[in-house]
């Protein structure tokens, strides 16, 4: 009890720290900030949710309304069981939060942090879409990524999981399909307006540190930074560096890791039911491992970044972009409407 009580009293002090400090800076660099924030939303309504939010919301439909339906038989696959698929499988395609979410809200147990390691990953359309055709314009490279990271999250679960660790008891209540369509799909648009909130603050925290510290774009230590804040960030960084060997490596570990970004929404979302520093070391060491095999890949298929990128990609708006946006924009005020009538 002491401990929890010490750690939100520890997180809360951070996060203080952090908005007092992103606050001042806006003051000292407040026409440089503003046009930080304002080409990260570009990114997040022109990249970030055309690629992530159709397969959110299909993933969603499809694990709560199979998981609600498993059976009960404990046989395994890849020492995992197999009943946890329905969930288990969704959260790869749609990535990082939708199965640690569904995991919290379900599970009966007190500690789901070996599941959540291995339904925390980067999604299909994020790394495929973005990393691979958009910035290194190679989807063989994005899907290698993509399936790198799954196979170090299966190895990872594993070698980390505690030998006295329960089956995990799931409690769905049966819903029909209709609504878990319409929760599905009020919860995924949530999830995706967490996720750009969570990409802005932390866009503006780097933002603040190199102005602070005045460290050189493309440095080492701008990656480095950009690459453990946030995932969005750190892989357009790390992909325009010149040097390839860099910029492969961090581009793995970007996936592999996901960011303080992610690992903060993780946490709070799954509450006092997750380890947080085992939490944090295991998808380090995922980042780590993944960097590794991704600057291998760069190395022997002599692959290089589309550099040029970076400076356009804020304000390069496609058709799909524009429709998946009306999509989202309208699921959102919908959103919202219930919420206000629901606190009325």
């Amino acid at each position: 009890m002491e401990v929890n009580i010490i750690t939100s009293k520890l997180k809360n002090t951070i996060i203080f720290l952090s908005l007092f400090f992103c606050f001042a800076t806006f003051f000292v660099n407040s026409k440089a900030m503003t046009e930080n924030i304002i080409s990260t939303m570009l990114f997040c309504f022109n990249k970030l949710i055309p690629s992530i939010f159709p397969s959110m919301i299909t993933a969603s439909i499809f694990a709560c309304y199979y998981s609600s339906k498993n059976n009960k038989q404990q046989k395994k696959f890849l020492g995992i069981d197999k009943q946890y698929f329905s969930i288990i499988v969704p959260a790869w395609i749609s990535g990082f939060l939708i199965g640690p979410k569904i995991l919290s809200k379900n599970a009966s147990q007190s500690d789901i942090t070996d599941y959540v390691i291995i339904t925390s990953n980067a999604g299909i359309g994020f790394v495929a879409s973005l990393v691979g055709i958009t910035l290194w314009n190679n989807i063989f490279f994005g899907l290698y990524l993509y399936g790198i990271q799954i196979a170090l999250s299966i190895a990872l679960f594993n070698l980390t999981k505690k030998n006295h660790t329960k089956t995990l008891e799931m409690n769905f209540t049966h819903k029909p399909a209709l609504t878990v369509i319409t929760d599905s799909i009020s919860q995924s648009t949530k999830t995706m307006l967490d996720i750009c909130g969570f990409t802005v603050f932390f866009s503006v925290v780097r933002f603040s540190i190199f102005a602070l510290i005045k460290v050189k774009e493309n440095s080492v230590f701008y990656i480095i930074i950009s690459s453990l804040l946030e995932i969005s960030n750190g892989v357009l960084i790390s992909s325009t560096n010149a040097n390839n060997s860099l910029a492969g490596f961090f581009t793995g570990f970007c996936i592999g890791f996901g960011g303080i970004c992610i690992i903060t929404q993780t946490l709070s979302m799954c509450e006092n039911k997750i380890c947080a520093s085992k939490f944090f070391i295991v998808k380090f060491i995922q980042g780590i491992i993944c960097g590794i095999f991704s600057l291998l890949y760069v190395k022997i298929f002599s692959l290089c970044a589309t550099n040029s990128v970076f400076t356009s990609l804020s304000y390069d708006t496609g058709i799909n972009s524009i429709i998946i946006n009306c999509i989202f924009i309208f699921l959102l005020l919908n959103y919202i409407k219930k919420s206000i009538f629901k606190h009325i």
